[in-house]
């Protein structure tokens, strides 16, 4: 049994259904959403969430959808559309908030300003094993580097990616992959290529 219909099969068990078309409207989705969902072998990131919320809440845990009646104690968060590559890069990307979801501030050890808070899903495998394929990196766009090494989200020339970052004294930038099998780059004051970064990422997500 492959990855998506041993997670359909928990959806289903969950749900007390026995389709995935009746889960998707269980989680308020219509039945061609779920046909999308068999044809990619994958759900949409806003339906990742919402099957996470889900399983959160069986489990007492504080990861809640926005709707919930908990919202006045949650942070909203935007879902962004763009995704964050964890490989070579997403070329000519377009960001637009497609959601938003809220987050205890019981998850955080320090206070967080919500208005500097992001979600965005990872693809590729550069990351692995810290961030896999379909996670979600939450990711605080007040702290832009310079001053602390970390993982981050960054938009060089054109691509966006998430990458551990190294700030070196002389003004450099190390861009490192924790997957072995990808090449250290070095980005120096000479680089041609733009570089900006977007936010430090605070918090994973991990893909169910």
């Amino acid at each position: 049994m492959d990855s998506f219909t041993s997670l359909v099969e928990e959806m289903k068990k969950l749900y007390g259904v026995s389709s995935l078309e009746d889960v998707a409207e269980k989680m308020g989705y219509s039945k061609k959403n779920a046909t999308n969902w068999r044809k990619n072998r994958k759900l949409s990131a806003h339906a990742q969430l919402k099957w996470l919320e889900a399983k959160n809440r069986q489990t007492q845990t504080t990861f809640i959808a926005v709707d919930s009646d908990t919202k006045r104690d949650m942070l909203s968060i935007p879902l962004l559309s763009a995704k964050a590559s964890a490989g070579h890069g997403i070329e000519n990307f377009e960001v637009e908030a497609i959601g938003e979801f809220s987050i205890s501030p019981m998850l955080f050890r320090t206070h967080q300003s919500p208005q500097h808070l992001r979600l965005i899903e990872v693809v590729g495998d550069s990351m692995s094993p810290t961030l896999k394929d379909g996670d979600f990196v939450l990711i605080d766009t007040s702290k832009t580097g310079g001053a602390q090494d970390g993982i981050y989200v960054l938009i060089l020339g054109s691509d966006l990616l998430v990458k551990r970052l190294q700030f070196e004294l002389n003004g450099d930038i190390r861009i490192l992959s924790d997957n072995p099998h990808y090449a250290e780059k070095l980005y120096t004051q000479e680089s041609q290529i733009p570089l900006r970064i977007v936010g430090i990422v605070i918090r994973a997500i991990v893909r169910f």
